[in-house]
């Protein structure tokens, strides 16, 4: 049953107010738990994401919030220990990204992982936040889509429902695969642990620039089935490597009026 869930249900599971947060995964995972400030003792750090996004008011940029994120993610792709981020609920924005930098990334089975919330991306795209749930099914931000194109390395199943209905057996299914990832990480270098974790998000988005290449996709035009006739060609992108289009959609670009004061030279915003 939980398989024919549509984007829109998983993002409604993933927002369960019942849902186990990280207090909760820390409690029943760990031991002997305390809160450390800037000390570093060669550990495996776990991550567990589940912010809706970070806040984009000005309030929150004039205390260094994109500072802050940027600084996470250059810190965290130095690190030479083995690191298993867990997206549990809603992964969403720049909070989730800072903290998704793991040699392996894992995902709840109705957690969600995205670049903004389907709201944001409806508003932004349809000027309409009610057409969220068309967003959800457009974002590929389900776990089951984003193990397709490599950016999750394993799901974790959840009880019938969802995460809420059996915490205990969810604890148990993530302690057991937390171990067998960890154990697996802990083989190698630290060299190694930080290299692997560089080359995987470099590789991040190749399967999607594939797939948009393979001639035999369903077609977005008419023409000859398997042909690629009809088919809008990706505008090649020249500040992507190689001239590419975006990996995972492919905007063209507009000419749109400048905001009053916006300053843009020739007054172009880039979609």
């Amino acid at each position: 049953m939980a398989s024919k869930l549509t984007p829109a249900q998983r993002v409604a599971l993933a927002r369960h107010p019942e849902r186990p947060g990280t207090a909760d995964f820390i409690k029943h995972l760990f031991t002997d738990f305390f809160e450390q400030r800037g000390d570093r003792l060669c550990r495996p750090v776990i991550p567990f994401i589940d912010p809706p996004g970070a806040y984009p008011g000005l309030e929150a940029e004039a205390r260094g919030q994109a500072e802050a994120i940027a600084r996470t993610l250059a810190l965290s792709s130095r690190l030479t220990v083995p690191v298993v981020s867990v997206v549990t609920g809603e992964g969403g924005s720049g909070g989730a990204l800072a903290l998704g930098v793991g040699n392996r990334v894992l995902m709840l089975e109705n957690a969600v992982y995205s670049v903004l919330s389907p709201e944001g991306f409806a508003s932004i795209l349809w000027k309409d936040a009610s057409r969220s749930d068309e967003a959800c099914g457009v974002m590929k931000l389900t776990a089951a889509d984003l193990l397709e194109l490599e950016v999750a390395d394993r799901i974790i199943p959840e009880p019938e429902g969802g995460a809420h209905t059996n915490p205990a057996a969810l604890f148990r299914t993530l302690d057991t695969a937390l171990v067998k990832e960890l154990n697996a990480l802990g083989k190698l270098s630290g060299p190694a642990l930080a290299a692997g974790r560089y080359k995987k998000f470099r590789a991040m988005g190749a399967k999607a620039l594939r797939k948009e290449r393979e001639p035999h996709l369903p077609l977005s035009g008419s023409g000859p089935a398997g042909t690629g006739a009809g088919r809008p060609r990706p505008r090649r992108n020249r500040h992507l490597p190689g001239g590419h289009s975006h990996p995972g959609f492919s905007f063209p670009r507009r000419r749109l009026p400048a905001p009053k004061g916006a300053g843009l030279s020739g007054g172009y915003h880039m979609l």
